[in-house]
């Protein structure tokens, strides 16, 4: 039962995020990627064209190939394939899918200042993991990023793409309830469950799937899997003491100390270590990287907020975004699009659109909000109603 409950929430999830036109182009590189890595005769050409298709990318793995770290390789690298030779398959297409998957949720955020901060919750809890791998393997390295971004995907997917779901259980965690229960609640499926059904369904190896997962110092895996979800729950969890706003400098110091306590011994690392290594980190950021762009969108969050509680504001804002729809986009893309604009503009719990279907008869053709998919099929009027 539980599964086939997953199977409908990913489906719904699938069927929004290809409405909007910006999903399969992720799902179609994520394949691509990890086809690359995972055939020997495919490999080399197939991820050079995926890292050559995306400037940013291109430059990301050309710096990283004549960095100090590889200088012995022979430095002064210049195309992608020569860097795929020094670098390695394993750590170029990790770094390819850790980017692909920010680079698509930044490039989808919407105006919402909850999900800006939620994707950039993610961006540290990346961070960080990469902070505590640097030194090491490259490639352990990119993987664990990869898990740590991974173990957070499920609940990016519903603040973007299932937002008056959200708004429940955003609403259900203000009242005091854990994050993962609430979204059952409303869901049906955790936040976890949608992360590793995401994994499944991108083919991402079995490495990142088991890796994904909470650490449990009980379980019975192997020591790589159980170092990688380590590195994901340690990188998650002090992210989200980092963010905390309801913690003085001295008490967020004391988490990151208990955190660092707990997950020590499994990241082989000193526990003064990680907590010097992680506040050091929000240092860093604080003055130029993710942590300040927190702070940014923070001090804007009042005025945000005002404007988007003014419903002339957000129905003028999603008449400028249909506007700026390509002429050639589906009508599915517009009928969405105008749909949420009314649900998040007024306010509504549920929205239905109806579409003329002949000449007497309105049938509905989508909607948002608690049980609107169920009942959809059943939905029509008269016109003379």
């Amino acid at each position: 039962m539980v599964q086939i409950v997953k199977a409908v929430v990913l489906d719904r999830l699938w069927a929004r995020m290809n409405e909007r036109g910006d999903f399969p182009m992720l799902s179609q590189s994520l394949r691509t990627t990890v086809a690359a890595m995972a055939n020997d005769e495919y490999d080399i050409g197939a991820l050079v064209q995926v890292v050559l298709s995306d400037f940013a990318l291109t430059q990301k793995v050309l710096r990283l190939a004549n960095s100090a770290m590889y200088m012995a390789f022979g430095g002064n690298i210049t195309t992608v394939t020569r860097a795929l030779m020094v670098l390695g398959m394993d750590a170029v297409g990790h770094l390819v899918v850790g980017l692909k998957i920010v680079d698509h949720f930044h490039h989808t955020a919407p105006r919402r200042i909850d999900a800006k901060l939620e994707l950039n919750r993610t961006m540290l809890s990346g961070s960080v993991a990469r902070r505590l791998t640097e030194h090491g393997d490259m490639r352990a390295g990119e993987e664990a990023v990869v898990c740590t971004l991974m173990r957070q995907v499920g609940k990016l997917l519903v603040v973007f793409y299932l937002e008056a779901e959200w708004d429940q259980i955003r609403l259900a965690c203000e009242r005091g309830a854990n994050e993962n229960d609430a979204c059952a609640e409303v869901l049906g499926v955790t936040f976890d469950e949608l992360g590793h059904e995401a994994a499944v369904r991108w083919r991402l190896p079995m490495t990142i799937r088991d890796g994904m997962a909470p650490y449990d110092p009980h379980d019975n895996e192997p020591r790589q899997t159980q170092w990688l979800r380590a590195i994901t729950s340690y990188s998650a969890d002090v992210a989200q003491v980092l963010m905390a706003l309801d913690l003085t400098d001295e008490q967020r110091e004391t988490r990151i100390a208990e955190l660092a306590g707990h997950y020590g011994r499994a990241l082989g690392t000193d526990a003064d270590v990680l907590v010097q290594m992680s506040l050091a980190l929000a240092k860093e950021e604080a003055e130029g990287g993710v942590m300040s762009e927190i702070v940014e969108l923070r001090a804007d969050a009042d005025a945000i907020a005002r404007e988007a509680l003014a419903p002339e504001a957000r129905i003028a804002a999603g008449v400028a975004d249909l506007r700026a729809l390509p002429p050639d986009s589906p009508i599915g893309t517009a009928l969405t699009l105008a749909n949420e604009t009314v649900l998040a503009g007024l306010g509504f719990a549920r929205t239905v659109v109806f579409v003329r279907v002949g000449t007497n008869v309105f049938e509905a053709q989508r909607g948002f909000g608690p049980g609107v998919e169920e009942a959809t099929p059943t939905l029509r009027f008269n016109a003379a109603f």
